[in-house]
């Protein structure tokens, strides 16, 4: 989200290609996974591995602001630490 309060992502999203959807959902939970790693204190060794089933678009309210919500079943390489 900008300054301004407007989404960025969905912009982009909304305006791409099935395949510009794809890319930017699949970098988008690969970065989301990497900062959850980070947060853990945990280092990511192996390249992500990631497939995407499903999806599915809905609007959604996040504290008070309607924004585009995307909801997909997912597979990655990736297994949280104990």
């Amino acid at each position: 989200m900008n300054e301004l309060g407007k989404q960025t992502n969905p912009d982009r999203h909304l305006k791409s290609d099935r395949s510009g959807r794809s890319d930017l959902l699949h970098r988008t939970l690969i970065g989301n996974i990497l900062s959850m790693a980070k947060g853990l204190d945990y280092i990511v060794t192996s390249q992500m591995r990631l497939d995407i089933g499903r999806t599915l678009h809905k609007s959604c309210m996040v504290k008070g602001v309607s924004m585009l919500g995307i909801g997909c079943e997912f597979m990655a390489n990736f297994v949280i630490p104990d």
